[in-house]
């Protein structure tokens, strides 16, 4: 089984990767400045590349007076990047799994 975990540097994304996986599970946790998930060419090449069986997104803009003052930028990364990951996983045969909290 390939997992990738988009927002691995995140809270969340440590956590999971501190887990005890199943035996065989490949992990890849790509870092912002590899993948720009906000850049769908960006996470195309990474889906072609690692062909994941589960793509879980823990990527999230959880400043809320960041996403205030910025409010474009908190849309581009908790809304069209989680469609596009949704769009490209189903292109690839992944299984998307989407996490979320209050902060989003």
């Amino acid at each position: 089984m390939r997992v990738l975990i988009l927002g691995g540097t995140g809270q969340l994304g440590r956590s999971l990767l501190e887990i005890s996986w199943p035996e065989g599970t490949e992990l890849s946790s790509p870092t912002r400045n590899d993948v720009d998930v906000t850049k769908t060419n960006s996470l195309e090449n990474c889906l072609r590349d690692f062909k994941p069986d589960y793509v879980i997104n823990a990527t999230a803009w959880t400043d809320v007076p960041g996403a205030e003052s910025n409010p474009e930028g908190a849309m581009l990364l908790n809304a069209e990047a989680a469609k596009n990951m949704a769009l490209l996983c189903k292109e690839f045969s992944a299984t998307l799994i989407h996490i979320s909290t209050d902060y989003v």
